[in-house]
């Protein structure tokens, strides 16, 4: 350490000489023009200056000292600090994740979104609905009955309450008036009971109003958990988005019946409850897409956050399914056993699996059952997109150490990376896409992971502001990806090519995510699309319509070509009927001339029609028709070796050449040795080889 301070008082001196020489050089240079007091007033600001000089470089020469002193730490056998990582080790915590689950798919055409909200309303799987031009929410028919009734119960506590606080005969009669049913029923129910029992109608009354309010607080509990998620989804959607898909309807969203699921926690032999509020959208297009928000409400480490975060990991072991969300499903596959208790008004199916399924399974279930409503299938997508929401945990002391830490654990995380071996941070988690600090926000092609590193993480409504996102690219993605197998399909011809371009001018305009409002959400949808390969998809419907277009334009000059060849060829026959009295006259002349002669020679072909009479220019005619079928049925006759060639190939390539009669027996046991002449022998003619003893 001497060494470092020797150094360190070097460099200092070296400064402040440095500083008072040019002060000095500056005062010689001024004092040759000042009067005595302004060289006294310049000496003084000298002084000042000096010290001044002196004290920052001082403070220049600090941090020389402390970037000495952390260099010879590090020239010390023992490094400390590493120790002291080492020491400190451990597996990253993650507080309260909430995994959604994303999985889109295809109907393989346009779906009329009127019909298929009645289709999933009457069959009563859907409990709500939300129309993007529309500031509501669209209840089921059962849904508007109860809040008929509840309005009905609430218009009868208070008629109650009146009558009670009244007490006079013109609250009784306005209670009559209403409620005629319940007055008759009541004074029927009155009249049959003995007079032993009037004591206690004032306490029963007054039960009766309490199960009335529990019964309304029950219903409209109901009735607020069918629209709270859809109103509170349309609400963040009309935040996020806007443009003509939005005015125009072109999707409706909809809240799908829950579920009750038991977990299986990755590592642990613990299980977690979790309930299932499914929400769905249908995009006119054809596109269906399906999120599960699966939430965890413990601390999990890395290797369980990425375990469980991924669809095809088997973590159910019990559920409770309503009727609706069975529909479809054969009948030996329904487990367990009906409940006596029923989930707004339907059934509930507790099964437990022998064979934990997976939450791709699970999504799977769930687009059975909507498109067994909607009489379309819907196929199962290999990308079940994951929607990763996490705080850090509380395994280190602060947010900045938990960073610097486990930046291996969120790359991991983020990538759903279960590998034991070394992780590369920029190859797997890539940019990060957070504005604010206090999270990180990374996307790829099959996750999308949002920590929260500082402060309180966000309400779980809220996740759906990255959520809404992700669903709003993958949709993209996939009107791309049926837009790309359109095209590439073969040629597009006439209607089929316009709306070809129709659809791909709105594709190819959403991709520029003209409909976010936000450059962070734009550049989280951008950055998606790319690692889904968006951008190639791009191109391939570009050249493809390119394609189509110059395909087009050939088949329409062909048609073209070929018209104007019949045409020619009716204007050719009109013109040989046209010419049947010229030719009259041409054999007439032909036939007075002398046959001796060299023309007369050369007419004797006109001359045989001649002498058949009148049939003599069709004769001519029909000779020349023979003529032209003969020189076309040539040129065809000369392209006939390869069709026989091409139906050759054909041939020889769906026939068998095996002999019928051959029969192979191969065992095991005389897999490693030669076959005898004997053996060989037997397969030549035929017959089966029996094993050897």
């Amino acid at each position: 350490m001497s060494a470092v301070r020797t150094y360190d008082a070097e460099i200092q001196a070296r400064v402040v000489r440095m500083y008072e020489y040019r002060i000095a050089e500056g005062s010689e240079r001024l004092r040759g023009t000042m009067t005595p007091s302004q060289q006294l007033t310049a000496r003084r600001r000298s002084v000042i200056a000096t010290k001044a000089w002196n004290f920052l470089g001082a403070i220049l020469c600090n941090p020389l000292k402390k970037m000495a002193s952390i260099m010879s730490t590090l020239g010390r056998p023992t490094d400390r600090v590493n120790v002291i990582d080492q020491q400190d080790s451990h597996d990253a915590l993650f507080t309260s994740p909430t995994i959604h689950f994303t999985m889109t798919s295809h109907a393989g055409g346009p779906i009329d979104l009127e019909f298929a909200v009645r289709r999933l309303f009457r069959a009563d799987i859907a409990v709500a609905a939300a129309w993007p031009s529309e500031s509501g929410v669209r209840l089921t028919p059962k849904m508007r009955s109860l809040v008929k009734v509840i309005r009905s119960g609430e218009r009868l506590r208070d008629d109650v309450a009146d009558l009670r606080s009244g007490k006079s005969f013109a609250a009784a009669a306005r209670f009559a008036w209403r409620h005629p049913r319940l007055v008759t029923n009541a004074l029927r129910r009155r009249w049959s009971r003995s007079a032993a029992v009037d004591a206690p109608v004032v306490d029963a009354a007054d039960s009766g109003a309490d199960s009335l309010d529990g019964a309304l607080s029950m219903a409209r509990k109901v009735i607020v958990d069918a629209q709270k998620i859809a109103a509170a989804e349309h609400q963040i959607d009309e935040t996020l988005f806007g443009g003509a898909s939005r005015i125009g309807d072109d999707f409706v969203r909809l809240i799908l019946r829950g579920s009750y699921h038991d977990l299986r926690i990755p590592g642990v032999s613990e299980t977690a409850h979790a309930a299932f509020e499914p929400r769905l959208l249908i995009h006119r297009c054809g596109v269906v897409q399906l999120t599960i928000a699966l939430p965890i409400h413990r601390e999990m480490t890395t290797a369980q956050l990425v375990e469980i975060a991924r669809s095809d990991r088997a973590v159910l072991v019990r559920s409770e399914i309503p009727e609706p969300l069975l529909i479809g499903l054969p009948v030996k596959r329904l487990l367990g056993e009906w409940r006596t208790i029923s989930d707004a008004g339907a059934r509930l199916r507790a099964m437990e699996f022998p064979d934990s399924p997976t939450m791709a399974d699970s999504l799977e279930r769930h687009f059975g059952a909507v498109g067994t409503a909607l009489g379309v299938p819907l196929p199962r997508e290999w990308n079940t997109h994951a929607t990763v929401m996490a705080a850090m945990g509380h395994c280190c002391g602060s947010a900045e150490l938990w960073q610097v830490r486990h930046k291996d654990a969120i790359a991991r995380v983020a990538t759903r990376f279960d590998s034991d071996a070394n992780v590369n941070l920029d190859r797997l988690s890539g940019a990060d896409l957070s504005v604010s600090a206090d999270h990180q926000l990374y996307t790829n092609l099959g996750s999308t992971t949002r920590i929260q590193l500082i402060g309180a993480p966000p309400e779980p409504i809220r996740d759906l502001d990255t959520v809404l996102i992700v669903e709003h690219t993958l949709v993209q993605y996939f009107r791309l990806r049926n837009l790309e197998s359109a095209v590439t399909g073969g040629a597009l011809y006439g209607k089929k090519l316009e709306r070809a371009y129709a659809e791909a001018i709105k594709v190819l305009a959403d991709m520029r995510q003209q409909e976010i409002r936000f450059g962070s959400a734009r550049q989280i949808a951008t950055r998606l699309l790319t690692d889904l390969g968006g951008e190639e998809m791009r191109r391939t419907v570009e050249t493809a319509l390119d394609l189509s277009s110059q395909a087009n334009a050939t088949r329409s000059a062909n048609t073209q070509a070929s018209r104007s060849l019949r045409l020619a060829w009716i204007a050719t026959i009109l013109a040989a009927l046209v010419a049947v009295p010229a030719l009259r006259d041409l054999l007439d002349y032909v036939s007075e001339v002398d046959t001796s002669t060299v023309i007369g020679k050369m007419l004797f072909p006109l001359r045989l029609a001649a002498d058949t009479g009148e049939w003599g220019p069709w004769v001519v005619l029909a000779s020349l028709a023979a003529i032209l079928v003969s020189v076309w049925l040539l040129g065809r006759a000369t392209k006939l070796p390869a069709v026989l060639r091409r139906c050759a190939e054909c041939f020889r390539r769906r026939r068998s050449w095996l002999p019928a009669d051959l029969k192979l027996h191969v065992e095991s046991e005389r897999a490693s040795r030669p076959a005898s002449d004997a053996e060989r022998l037997s397969v030549a003619a035929g017959q089966s080889v029996p094993p050897s003893q």
